[in-house]
């Protein structure tokens, strides 16, 4: 069962089910595990927009777009792609439109090596595809990079944002658990997972000559940007508008998220983005780590649904 209690603006879930959820064969721990990386629906359409001097691929999901609605927009995490919300997708798609995409230089996505990867690129090419599909505003959903990614399309862009959900986000390179990264038991397994499906997906698109995939040169460029990015204080996190009060206008509001066993980012670092975002809210979600809409999609989905689903 599900437990939601709200004091002021932290949001904290409980569940006593969670610790025994989603464990592997060898009955370990949901957040010790690596699940099988789930495969993307059906779309609607998919397509490779033209923005920026790159190919940007997206795929549609759910009702059609219109002049008012207000999509859902998926931002994925660093060195993988849009497949990775596989099981997300569903729970949000039945309600809302959803768009997924492939950041720049990832999955079926191109790249320009002209230019330095940076969180604030991939906020301009998530804008530009908004303005080519003719979208106003849109919920964004952020995972680790991609949660980086909404949190600076929301302080450059608050005007194009309805409501934004992070998960597993940092504020400077500094708040990396480095120790925790080199003790996750299934890293081998993780770094095979994500040059295989690079791999695949840059062949399957033909972006590459020969059909061979640059992995060492895209991780070189991904981890350059994570090692000098971001480098938020408290006057970056200002621009964010406070959190609206129903019937008041467009200000956004923020969620941020993270899993009680959280192994890549500090512990202190998702409260302390709280802190800086006037009127957010902070969510821990138990059973989890960085990979938690892997570890436990069903509770995952349904409280980023229940976000989503708040009226204004």
């Amino acid at each position: 069962m599900l437990g939601l209690l709200i004091h002021t603006s932290i949001l904290f879930l409980l569940t006593l089910s969670a610790m025994t959820t989603n464990t592997s064969s060898t009955n370990l721990p949901p957040w010790l595990t690596l699940p099988a990386t789930p495969s993307l629906p059906t779309p609607n359409s998919s397509a490779h927009a033209p923005i920026n001097n790159i190919s940007l691929w997206h795929a549609l999901y759910g009702p059609p777009l219109t002049e008012n609605t207000i999509p859902i927009i998926l931002l994925h995490g660093g060195k993988i792609s849009s497949r990775w919300y596989g099981h997300l997708i569903p729970s949000l798609s039945t309600t809302f439109p959803v768009i997924a995409i492939d950041t720049r230089a990832h999955g079926r996505s191109s790249d320009d090596p002209s230019v330095d990867l940076s969180y604030a690129l991939f906020a301009q090419d998530t804008i530009a595809l908004m303005d080519y599909l003719g979208i106003r505003q849109a919920r964004f959903v952020g995972w680790s990079d991609g949660a980086n990614t909404a949190l600076q399309i929301t302080m450059d862009h608050p005007e194009r944002v309805d409501r934004v959900f992070v998960y597993g986000a940092n504020y400077s390179p500094d708040n990396v658990n480095l120790p925790g990264l080199q003790g996750i038991s299934f890293g081998a397994d993780l770094v095979d997972r994500e040059r295989s499906q690079y791999e695949e997906l840059k062949r399957d698109v033909g972006l590459q000559a020969g059909g061979q995939a640059d992995w060492e040169g895209f991780v070189a460029r991904v981890e350059a940007m994570q090692a000098g990015e971001p480098r938020w204080t408290g006057e970056d996190f200002g621009r964010i508008p406070v959190l609206y009060e129903v019937g008041d206008g467009d200000a956004p509001v923020v969620l941020v998220a993270a899993g009680d066993h959280e192994e890549a980012i500090l512990p202190h670092v998702p409260g302390r983005i709280h802190g800086m975002i006037a009127n957010s809210q902070l969510a821990i979600l138990p059973g989890m780590s960085h990979f938690g809409p892997l570890q436990d999609p069903e509770m995952f989905a349904a409280v980023v649904t229940a976000f989503m689903s708040r009226p204004r």
